[in-house]
Protein backbone atom coordinates (compact mmCIF):
# COMPACT_ATOMS: atom_id res chain seq x y z
CA UNK A 1 0.00 0.00 0.00
CA UNK A 2 2.68 2.40 1.05
CA UNK A 3 4.32 2.26 -2.45
CA UNK A 4 0.89 3.12 -4.17
CA UNK A 5 1.37 6.19 -2.06
CA UNK A 6 3.06 9.93 -2.76
CA UNK A 7 5.58 10.75 -0.12
CA UNK A 8 3.14 13.60 0.63
CA UNK A 9 0.22 11.64 0.88
CA UNK A 10 1.61 9.00 3.25
CA UNK A 11 2.65 11.71 5.11
CA UNK A 12 -1.08 13.44 5.33
CA UNK A 13 -2.43 9.53 6.29
CA UNK A 14 -0.24 9.70 9.35
CA UNK A 15 -1.00 13.23 10.47
CA UNK A 16 -4.36 12.41 10.29
CA UNK A 17 -3.45 9.34 12.06
CA UNK A 18 -1.69 10.40 14.98
CA UNK A 19 -5.21 11.89 16.10
CA UNK A 20 -6.81 8.41 16.19
CA UNK A 21 -8.99 7.17 19.14
CA UNK A 22 -9.88 4.49 20.54
CA UNK A 23 -12.67 4.01 18.32
CA UNK A 24 -10.10 4.57 15.40
CA UNK A 25 -11.48 7.81 14.75
CA UNK A 26 -9.61 10.67 14.02
CA UNK A 27 -10.54 14.32 14.25
CA UNK A 28 -7.20 16.88 13.38
CA UNK A 29 -8.40 19.93 11.52
CA UNK A 30 -6.75 21.09 8.57
CA UNK A 31 -5.45 23.45 10.06
CA UNK A 32 -3.79 21.31 12.16
CA UNK A 33 -2.54 18.87 9.48
CA UNK A 34 -1.23 21.54 7.61
CA UNK A 35 1.29 22.99 10.73
CA UNK A 36 2.12 19.76 11.23
CA UNK A 37 3.38 19.26 7.94
CA UNK A 38 4.80 22.67 7.19
CA UNK A 39 2.13 23.54 4.25
CA UNK A 40 -0.52 25.79 4.11
CA UNK A 41 -4.32 24.55 5.07
CA UNK A 42 -5.15 24.92 1.13
CA UNK A 43 -2.38 22.29 0.44
CA UNK A 44 -3.48 20.37 3.51
CA UNK A 45 -6.96 20.11 2.31
CA UNK A 46 -5.90 19.45 -1.23
CA UNK A 47 -3.69 16.07 -0.51
CA UNK A 48 -6.78 14.95 2.02
CA UNK A 49 -9.00 15.13 -1.32
CA UNK A 50 -6.59 13.21 -2.93
CA UNK A 51 -6.07 10.68 -0.49
CA UNK A 52 -9.93 10.86 -0.47
CA UNK A 53 -9.95 9.65 -4.04
CA UNK A 54 -7.31 5.95 -3.10
CA UNK A 55 -8.47 2.95 -3.33
CA UNK A 56 -6.55 -0.51 -3.06
CA UNK A 57 -8.62 -3.83 -3.71
CA UNK A 58 -11.91 -1.69 -4.31
CA UNK A 59 -11.92 0.22 -0.92
CA UNK A 60 -10.90 3.58 -0.06
CA UNK A 61 -8.59 4.17 2.46
CA UNK A 62 -9.60 7.19 4.06
CA UNK A 63 -13.77 7.78 4.74
CA UNK A 64 -13.94 12.12 5.98
CA UNK A 65 -16.96 13.10 7.23
CA UNK A 66 -17.83 16.43 8.18
CA UNK A 67 -19.90 17.42 11.20
CA UNK A 68 -22.04 20.34 11.72
CA UNK A 69 -23.11 22.15 15.28
CA UNK A 70 -26.61 20.92 16.16
CA UNK A 71 -27.16 24.67 16.88
CA UNK A 72 -25.75 26.95 14.59
CA UNK A 73 -25.58 24.81 11.50
CA UNK A 74 -22.24 25.71 10.84
CA UNK A 75 -19.20 23.21 10.06
CA UNK A 76 -18.02 22.12 12.92
CA UNK A 77 -15.38 19.24 12.62
CA UNK A 78 -14.38 16.83 10.33
CA UNK A 79 -13.94 12.68 11.38
CA UNK A 80 -12.36 10.73 9.68
CA UNK A 81 -11.80 7.02 9.64
CA UNK A 82 -8.79 5.00 7.98
CA UNK A 83 -9.26 1.45 6.56
CA UNK A 84 -7.08 -0.04 8.10
CA UNK A 85 -8.32 -3.49 5.39
CA UNK A 86 -7.44 -1.05 2.56
CA UNK A 87 -4.35 0.41 4.19
CA UNK A 88 -2.60 -2.81 5.22
CA UNK A 89 -0.58 -1.09 7.80
CA UNK A 90 -1.44 -2.30 11.23
CA UNK A 91 -0.88 0.57 13.06
CA UNK A 92 -4.01 1.57 11.64
CA UNK A 93 -6.03 -1.63 12.73
CA UNK A 94 -7.89 -0.49 15.50
CA UNK A 95 -8.18 -4.47 16.63
CA UNK A 96 -4.60 -5.26 16.33
CA UNK A 97 -3.91 -2.39 18.03
CA UNK A 98 -6.19 -3.19 21.43
CA UNK A 99 -5.33 -6.83 20.85
CA UNK A 100 -1.50 -5.65 21.49
CA UNK A 101 -2.11 -3.67 24.27
CA UNK A 102 -4.45 -6.33 25.92
CA UNK A 103 -1.46 -8.90 25.34
CA UNK A 104 0.87 -6.50 26.62
CA UNK A 105 -1.10 -5.60 29.83
CA UNK A 106 -1.71 -10.01 30.34
CA UNK A 107 2.14 -9.89 30.21
CA UNK A 108 3.16 -6.93 32.67
CA UNK A 109 -0.04 -7.55 35.30
CA UNK A 110 1.30 -9.21 38.31
CA UNK A 111 1.24 -12.93 37.92
CA UNK A 112 -1.65 -13.26 41.03
CA UNK A 113 -3.88 -10.72 39.31
CA UNK A 114 -2.93 -12.55 35.80
CA UNK A 115 -5.08 -15.93 37.64
CA UNK A 116 -7.76 -14.14 37.82
CA UNK A 117 -8.06 -12.97 34.35
CA UNK A 118 -11.12 -14.68 31.71
CA UNK A 119 -8.60 -14.78 29.53
CA UNK A 120 -6.27 -17.44 32.19
CA UNK A 121 -9.57 -19.05 33.11
CA UNK A 122 -10.55 -19.77 29.51
CA UNK A 123 -6.94 -21.45 28.85
CA UNK A 124 -7.15 -23.47 32.45
CA UNK A 125 -10.64 -24.67 31.61
CA UNK A 126 -8.79 -25.86 28.09
CA UNK A 127 -6.33 -27.38 29.40
CA UNK A 128 -7.78 -29.30 32.21
CA UNK A 129 -10.48 -30.81 29.51
CA UNK A 130 -7.24 -31.66 27.40
CA UNK A 131 -6.31 -33.84 30.00
CA UNK A 132 -9.19 -35.02 31.50
CA UNK A 133 -9.08 -33.67 34.89
CA UNK A 134 -6.24 -35.63 35.46
CA UNK A 135 -2.55 -35.16 36.96
CA UNK A 136 -0.27 -35.90 34.32
CA UNK A 137 2.56 -37.56 36.49
CA UNK A 138 0.16 -39.89 38.86
CA UNK A 139 -2.88 -39.63 37.13
CA UNK A 140 -4.69 -38.17 40.07
CA UNK A 141 -7.84 -36.33 40.18
CA UNK A 142 -7.28 -34.60 42.94
CA UNK A 143 -6.80 -30.87 43.38
CA UNK A 144 -5.37 -30.92 39.97
CA UNK A 145 -3.76 -27.21 39.06
CA UNK A 146 -2.70 -25.79 35.53
CA UNK A 147 1.51 -25.91 35.44
CA UNK A 148 3.43 -23.37 32.95
CA UNK A 149 6.17 -25.10 31.54
CA UNK A 150 7.80 -21.68 30.35
CA UNK A 151 6.26 -18.19 31.25
CA UNK A 152 7.70 -16.73 27.74
CA UNK A 153 4.42 -16.32 26.15
CA UNK A 154 2.22 -15.58 28.66
CA UNK A 155 -0.73 -14.21 27.40
CA UNK A 156 -0.86 -15.94 24.36
CA UNK A 157 0.36 -19.49 25.83
CA UNK A 158 0.04 -22.77 23.70
CA UNK A 159 -1.34 -25.73 24.95
CA UNK A 160 2.42 -27.31 24.95
CA UNK A 161 3.08 -24.77 27.19
CA UNK A 162 0.81 -25.77 29.72
CA UNK A 163 0.09 -29.29 31.94
CA UNK A 164 -2.09 -30.42 34.47
CA UNK A 165 -0.82 -31.43 38.10
CA UNK A 166 -1.96 -32.21 41.00
CA UNK A 167 -0.94 -30.17 43.74
CA UNK A 168 1.49 -32.77 45.29
CA UNK A 169 3.39 -33.22 41.94
CA UNK A 170 2.96 -29.37 41.26
CA UNK A 171 4.92 -28.99 44.60
CA UNK A 172 7.51 -31.50 43.95
CA UNK A 173 8.21 -30.37 40.69
CA UNK A 174 8.59 -26.30 42.30
CA UNK A 175 10.41 -28.25 45.26
CA UNK A 176 13.16 -29.56 42.58
CA UNK A 177 13.69 -26.58 40.11
CA UNK A 178 15.12 -24.65 43.31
Amino acid sequence: MVAKLKPELWTTLICIAVHMDGNGQCFPTQQRIAEMMGISRTTANKYIQQLEKIEIDGEKIIKRVKKRNMITAAWDHTVYTINANATGVSIFDLAARQKSQKLLDLKNMPYAEYLKTAHWKKLRGTVLKRFEYRCAICNSNESIEVHHRTYERRGEERLTDLTALCDKCHELYHQNQR
